[in-house]
């Protein structure tokens, strides 16, 4: 193992140890590959801040799409994001430890269910780290249109390791801006463009 895996593999349980006493590495094999979900990973420490840039405002809500233990929650917190997040988790055993481990933190809550069934109204943030497979993606721009006329606030999906982007840029609804700027697996960052 080389000296900068180590120490990045040191720095992620560093912050992982900080919100929630425990290590969240490592990937576990969905249960749920019939509804087209992936199998549950973590977001990298090192590429959220890329990701995210200074994308949140005051007034934002993120919410995580498939939150799988919640890594994505544990940087937020670590930048004093004091916005609402939620989390949407489809594993009831994976969203229960999440919310547990999270749970002195006001600002977040953790659904667990279906995303298509749980489009908060209010979202305006939504995280992705390949959640599902191109049915569910499809299914999932559309929900988004469909609750953008109930917010009336801008929507934003960060899309990370993006297998499904080509979803979104077929749509010309949709504003799809790939992101490559040192990242470890490629991301884009998708815009809903106002009605007119």
């Amino acid at each position: 193992m080389k000296l900068a895996d180590l120490s990045l593999i040191l720095k992620n349980a560093c912050l992982d140890f900080r919100y929630g006493g425990r290590f969240l590495a490592g990937s576990r094999k969905t249960r749920f590959a019939e509804a087209g979900a992936e199998d549950t990973a973590n977001s990298s420490y090192a590429d959220l801040g890329l990701l995210f840039g200074d994308r949140i405002g005051e007034r934002d809500v993120i919410v995580d799409v498939g939150c799988g233990k919640g890594r994505v929650f544990n940087w937020l917190l670590s930048r004093g994001c004091a916005n609402r997040m939620i989390g949407i988790e489809l594993d009831p055993e994976i969203a229960e430890g999440c919310r547990r481990r999270l749970r002195r933190y006001a600002n977040i809550r953790i659904i667990t269910g279906n995303i298509l069934e749980n489009v908060p109204d209010d979202g305006t943030i939504f995280y992705l780290f390949n959640p599902f497979h191109e049915v569910i993606m499809r299914s999932f721009a559309e929900e988004l249109k469909r609750s953008y006329p109930r917010n009336k606030r801008e929507i934003t999906v960060i899309y990370s390791n993006c297998r499904f982007s080509w979803v979104f840029e077929e749509d010309p609804r949709w504003i799809v801006t790939p992101l490559d700027a040192g990242l470890r697996l490629p991301a884009a960052i998708i815009r809903l463009r106002p009605e007119t």
